[in-house]
């Protein structure tokens, strides 16, 4: 290691990475040394590397670096003398498995440079080989570091022995596939995840299995949480097997260059949890914080203190002296400072020492290089130039074929990963008699990289340029005419390559990584104005578009759909069908609500006509537009549509069909949303069943089936039926994913949300609280999911009145969301909406007014007037115009309000009915008791038909006119209705629910009013006890109903001065 800044700098991140291993959560995760190019980051990090490898017990597991993988000097003219001055750890090709060996760390080695461009999964791309190298020993090594399985404890070698004969001649799939089968499971690691480890082709197969006669047809839409990317569900693979006896190194080169999938995989692997070390060191380049990425990562990062940006110190004089003699051992001191001085940048001094003419000098001069005054400033300063001399020593047919191969890449992407065999054809093709044939164009490729180190390869058989410097040398030979004819030629060889896979068709299989990169390859090649476009190249925009929809990126996909390349496909071809779905998927996704249903209206009906009502594409085109009427708000077309599906479906495949049993589920979803509510429930019980009987009971669309029927059930207040459900639910996907799972973590809110409606507030909360942490840890603090169980948290919190704790959750949600999600995304609103509520809660309607009103015009301009949700700020605003005393724009807000829900969803809907309350809620505040009890005797007797007596709604309605006619002075006809609401809630909710406390207050004041102090003071003193008992004594609340209490003691009544609690909101 030269230099003492350099060593200190090493001494550092072993001592960092130690305090990480011992559980320190106090320091930062992540370390990026930043410092010009060939300064020696990467030598530092190998370093780090050496020194741990250093400390491995017998038999090591990871090897030494070989003496010559990172050569001093060159291998001869024109090789590059650091061929390999970008790897930062061991190679991975010829790795052997050392017998009886375990690794004491893992080191995940990525390379941005590459990573910006090819492949769009590229993280998980290129974790692919050193997963194939070391995820199986790691894996088994966090099994001995974690414990064995007391009953698989006598097993273990012949486990071991089994898994790791399988991954040396089947793969690592079959090994992992028999560590599963043995029961040698890591807790929370989604058995999905196994596909990563070599590729997509039993992931993507799943898929194929799943849908519609093999051809990837998905027809659902029922997961309701949000997808993570690939990247970071490769990052939880790998955290899962990080213990502080077999930690975790990820080490990325050129981090500047990082895109979007890598920072998911960054955030989820940087998270601080002392049972899961992991240390992020990356190398950049200081001019790198003009990538938007890496500048959003670096402040994301650096403000949770997870992050230090480590400077890299300068070489000093002596210690580039030092370098010089390694090449000249005789140099003389004043002609060596000279050249030091020169040539302050490692990287530059190594090879201007390292060139043919210089080594020839020093071989003659015995050791010596020597360099007088006037020549010294002819000696080539930048790097650009010292690599040209380079490429010029260079065997000249190397130099032609470097430089064809450069000009088939990309315009402006110079380290894109290449074909030999497509580039060796293409170099052939252009002019065999200027180039060379076929074979010995390929043969040049293996030598530039083998004898030179020009160019570099992995396990794939993938092939890039080691830097980008490099494909500049080297394009720098060809003319224009040259890089064009080099451009067309490997433009041929991927059209033939794309046709080869394609044939008749426009819609092509995901798990062919070599057609994925031949369609990015083709694309990039195009200019985006190209008019002159084939069937193949639309067909490449269009695999590219399925890609970056795949990689959940909606808005790349939804762009390249609408390229109007794609209007050369045949229009009644079943592909071109799909492709316009595919297409409207993505603009739902993105919440263009209006803009999907009319390009879907149109689709159905063109593919009715060209492929008739029940072809398969047909009937998914129906299924989405069913979705988009559903999420637009039009729940009679959406029902329509959806039992049209579900006939049609059940036709063509069968009752038993997943596809039959996700259309009865999507139809049972809508009648739900339309206040169908036994509807819903009989569709969601016989599609349980038929799952149960079909799929099997831990099936993951089995248990889908559960909690929609969960949901189901607490839509009709059937409350311990949805816990008890949603608890089996929870249950199952923590055994079989780990609670740490997407699927867990929603049953886990599901949960919460159920809790928190039947009043155990305590769980509730708990339960709230242990998603958000499961969320920060995995996902990060920026994550849509995060986020989401954040604003669960404040919703609870906030349903307790805790709005100290409420309040800042939300203002913080609300910044967090507009920040990652766009100030008019669905859940933005939603928290902006929840943040009112707040306000609204607090008595600070000046707040919460704009708020809502600027929710209101969003969701009318997003989704339209009639739009459920927009219904619903509209009631939202009139419950706080009401709070804020101004009653005739309450009124004429909510009864516009009640007149759009009724022609909207109908005069028996569950909204409806709630708006009919809301407005006699607001008719009572203004003194209007001739409107407000007969709008509450309607709603009453409708909710009682249509929900039934002991629905939490209808006791609502109960209280609610028991109110009225106590405000109108019937207190004969109030006390009995407080009396019987009172009953039905201890017996429905339960005695600690806090509406069961609310009826005990309101019966009480009833019979204050009436003079019946006696019977008053018992039910005060209940109230008192139940919300301390909840709460807390220190609980607003509970320092209310003691004041109650002691009011009433005294007997004096004048003096209450808030007995009477408004009716509780039903927004």
């Amino acid at each position: 290691m030269l230099g003492v800044g350099h060593s200190q700098l090493l001494i550092d991140l072993v001592t960092r990475f130690d305090a990480i291993v011992s559980g320190d959560v106090t320091v930062p995760r992540a370390i990026v040394l930043e410092g010009p190019s060939g300064i020696g980051k990467s030598r530092i990090i190998r370093e780090l590397y050496r020194a741990l490898q250093a400390r491995q017990s017998a038999p090591a597991y990871w090897p030494p670096l070989p003496e010559g993988i990172f050569p001093e000097t060159g291998r001869g003219a024109g090789a590059d003398p650091m061929p390999d001055r970008k790897r930062l750890g061991p190679p991975l090709n010829g790795f052997v498995w050392p017998g009886g060996a375990r690794p004491g760390f893992s080191w995940w080695e990525f390379s941005c440079e590459r990573m910006r461009q090819g492949d769009l999964l590229d993280v998980v791309s290129q974790a692919r080989p050193a997963l194939e190298a070391h995820y199986l020993p790691v894996r088994l090594a966090w099994h001995d570091a974690a414990g064995w399985p007391a009953r698989l404890r006598a097993q273990r070698p012949q486990i071991i022995a089994r898994a790791k004969e399988a991954a040396t001649t089947s793969g690592m799939e079959t090994a992992e596939a028999i560590l599963d089968a043995a029961g040698v499971v890591v807790p929370g690691l989604d058995l999905a995840l196994i596909w990563v480890t070599l590729g997509f082709k039993a992931y993507r197969q799943r898929l194929s299995e799943m849908s519609a006669l093999q051809t990837n047809v998905r027809l659902g839409g029922e997961a309701a949480y949000q997808q993570t990317s690939d990247a970071a569900q490769l990052a939880t693979k790998l955290r899962q097997v990080a213990h502080p006896k077999v930690p975790a190194l990820v080490v990325v080169e050129d981090i500047h260059l990082l895109g979007p999938d890598l920072v998911k995989f960054l955030t989820v692997m940087s998270q601080r949890d002392p049972d899961r070390p992991v240390m992020v060191i990356g190398t950049a380049w200081p001019e790198g914080r003009h990538n938007p990425n890496y500048d959003r990562w670096l402040r994301g990062t650096g403000a949770a203190g997870n992050l230090e940006l480590r400077q890299m110190p300068a070489l000093q004089t002596h210690d580039l002296v030092r370098l010089v003699r390694r090449f000249a051992p005789a140099i003389d001191d004043r002609t060596a400072i000279l050249v030091a001085k020169r040539y302050p940048n490692p990287l530059a001094l190594k090879l201007f020492l390292s060139l043919k003419d210089t080594q020839d000098q020093i071989q003659h001069a015995g050791g010596r290089l020597i360099i007088t005054d006037t020549n010294l400033d002819q000696l080539p300063r930048e790097i650009f130039n010292l690599y040209w001399l380079r490429w010029q020593e260079l065997p000249e047919l190397t130099r032609t074929v470097l430089s064809y191969t450069a000009g088939t890449l990309p315009p402006n992407q110079p380290t894109f990963p290449f074909s030999i065999e497509l580039v060796a054809n293409a170099i052939a093709s252009t002019d065999p008699s200027v180039v060379c044939a076929v074979h010995t164009a390929a043969q040049k490729l293996r030598e530039a990289g083998d004898q030179y180190g020009w160019i570099a390869s992995d396990t794939t058989g993938m092939c890039w340029f080691r830097e980008g410097l490099l494909t500049e040398v080297a394009e720098n030979e060809l003319s224009r005419r040259e890089r064009a004819a080099a451009t067309e030629s490997i433009r041929i060889q991927l059209v033939a390559a794309i046709d080869d896979r394609r044939r008749d068709h426009y819609w092509l299989p995901l798990n062919d990584q070599t057609l994925n990169h031949s369609c990015i390859w083709l694309i990039a090649l195009l200019p985006l104005d190209h008019e002159a476009a084939t069937v193949t190249e639309a067909v490449a925009v269009v695999h590219t578009a399925r890609m970056h929809a795949a990689s959940h990126e909606p808005d790349t996909a939804a762009r390249l759909f609408a390229d109007p390349r794609l209007g050369i496909l045949d229009p009644a071809h079943p592909d071109t069908v799909t492709i316009h779905n595919e297409h409207a998927t993505c603009l739902l996704e993105l919440g263009q609500v209006q803009i999907a249903i009319a390009k879907l209206d149109a689709l159905v009906a063109h593919a009715e006509q060209v492929l008739g009502p029940n072809h398969v594409n047909t009937l998914r085109s129906r299924n989405s537009l069913a979705l988009a009427y559903e999420s637009s708000g039009d729940l009679t077309l959406a029902i329509s549509l959806h039992e049209q599906t579900l006939t049609d479906t059940e036709q063509i495949f069968g009752s038993d069909h997943p596809n039959t049993l996700t259309s009865m589920s999507n139809l049972a979803h809508a009648c739900e949303s339309a206040g169908k509510l036994k509807r819903a429930i009989a569709l969601n019980e016989k599609a349980l069943d038929d799952r149960n009987r079909i799929l099997g009971h831990d099936h993951p669309d089995t248990l889908a089936s559960m909690n929609s029927l969960a949901g189901t059930y607490q839509s009709t207040g059937a409350y311990a039926d949805a816990i008890s459900l949603y608890e089996q639910t929870l249950s199952a996907r923590e055994k079989l994913l780990g609670e740490q799972h997407f699927d867990a973590i929603q049953s886990r809110n599901d949960l919460a949300s159920a809790y928190l409606v039947k009043g155990d507030y305590a769980k509730a909360i708990s339960l709230n609280e242990k998603s958000l942490a499961v969320a920060e840890r995995i996902l990060g603090a920026d994550h849509p999911n995060t986020l989401t169980a954040r604003s669960n948290l404040a919703v609870a919190h906030l349903s307790l009145n805790h709005l100290e704790q409420a309040t800042p959750l939300l203002e913080q949600t609300v910044v967090d969301m507009e920040r990652i999600l766009g100030p008019d995304h669905p859940d933005t609103l939603t928290s902006r909406n929840s943040l009112a509520a707040a306000y609204r809660a607090a008595g600070d309607t000046h707040r919460a007014i704009p708020l809502l009103k600027q929710t209101l015009d969003a969701r009318t301009r997003i989704l339209g007037p009639d739009n459920p949700s927009t219904l619903q700020s509209r009631n939202n605003l009139g419950h706080a115009y009401q709070s804020a005393g101004e009653f005739s724009l309450a009124i004429s807000l909510l009864e516009k309000t009640v007149s759009d829900v009724e022609r909207v969803l109908g005069s028996d809907h569950p909204d409806t009915l709630t708006s009919r309350n809301n407005l006699a809620a607001a008719y009572l505040s203004d003194g209007q008791f001739n409107h407000a009890v007969p709008l509450y005797e309607q709603t009453l007797a409708d909710r009682k038909r249509i929900l039934g007596s002991d629905h939490p709604d209808t006791l609502q309605s109960l209280n609610s006119l028991a109110t009225a006619y106590l405000g109108d002075g019937q207190l004969k006809q109030a006390v009995p209705l407080y009396e019987q609401t009172l009953a039905d809630r201890k017996r429905i909710l339960g005695p600690d629910s806090h509406k069961t406390i609310e009826s005990q207050e309101n019966l009480a004041f009833a019979y204050q009013m009436a003079g019946e102090a006696e019977r008053a003071i018992p039910l005060y003193e209940q109230a008192l006890a139940g919300r301390t008992r909840v709460f807390g004594a220190d609980h607003p609340d509970a320092k209310m109903a003691l004041n109650r209490l002691e009011l009433t003691l005294e007997l004096s009544i004048r003096a209450v001065t808030g007995g009477l609690r408004e009716p509780s909101s039903e927004s």
